[in-house]
């Protein structure tokens, strides 16, 4: 892959978005990939770019579920009214999944739990990006069929 790949992290927690960063340089170096990592705290600034502006150009979107003002459901949502294949690039990390107990009808949600591994975000990239087919999915799947 010599493609750069876009990569955007939001999560209110700055920790998070720090750790999760440099995790992903260290995957980058250590498989000769090349990232664009975009972060933000700042739920209602990324909903405005990715639904209002439609600057819905990431590869890849780790996204906490718990913020203040806009939830990252809430941000899913609107961005599937745009992008029907936004749960492909999805992927939602939270410490509590129940908060996804009345996930989109129909839609597979990938959650990653945290606190999470350099090990976790390495196997996600890898699968995501068309690098590793494993047998196992590297995440959770919630999906609501009632």
């Amino acid at each position: 892959m010599s493609q750069t790949k876009k990569i955007l992290l939001i999560d209110d927690e700055a920790s998070i978005l720090g750790i999760t960063e440099a995790m992903l340089e260290r995957i980058a170096e250590k498989h000769k990939l090349s990232f664009d990592i975009k972060t933000s705290s700042d739920s209602v600034h990324v909903l405005f770019d990715l639904v209002h502006q439609q600057k819905d150009d990431f590869d890849l979107i780790f996204m906490d579920i718990r913020m203040p003002k806009v939830c990252g459901e809430e941000i899913f949502r609107s961005m599937q009214l745009m992008d029907s294949k936004a749960q492909d690039r999805v992927i939602f990390v939270t410490a509590y999944p129940d908060d996804l107990n009345n996930a989109i009808f129909g839609v597979k949600l990938r959650v990653l739990r945290k606190p999470f591994h350099l090990k976790d975000i390495e196997a996600i990239v890898l699968r995501v990006f068309g690098l590793d087919d494993g047998e196992n999915e590297p995440w959770e799947t919630l999906e609501n069929k009632a």
